[in-house]
């Protein structure tokens, strides 16, 4: 898959597994940039291990703040979302969350 950011072509991959077994390292090796796992496959060990290989992590598709504001704690670099208007709310509802900035805002 392919994730096009900024007018750049970077290499993503997409998905739904929550058990892959040497996952982040396979991705790693195959000069993949980014991971974009849905919701229930994230976990604080999971953004840590992409982040130690230097894979951004972009969580799919979470609509709703609280779960947003517990991924972006956890240190997601992304959020993919259906509905921007309701975690536009997250700037703010939480002081203590960086501003969002949408991609084609």
């Amino acid at each position: 898959a392919y994730l096009w950011q900024k007018g750049e072509k970077s290499k993503a991959y997409t998905f739904e597994e929550t058990e892959i077994d040497n996952l982040v390292e396979q991705v790693h090796n195959a000069g993949i940039d980014a991971l974009h796992p849905r919701q229930n496959c994230i976990n604080r060990e999971l953004i840590g291990a992409c982040h130690e290989k230097g894979l951004q992590v972009s969580a799919w598709v979470v609509d709703d703040v609280e779960t947003a504001v517990k991924f972006i704690h956890w240190g997601v670099d992304g959020i993919c979302t259906n509905k921007p208007d309701v975690l536009r709310a997250i700037d703010v509802a939480h002081a203590d969350v960086q501003q969002i900035s949408p991609i084609g805002a």
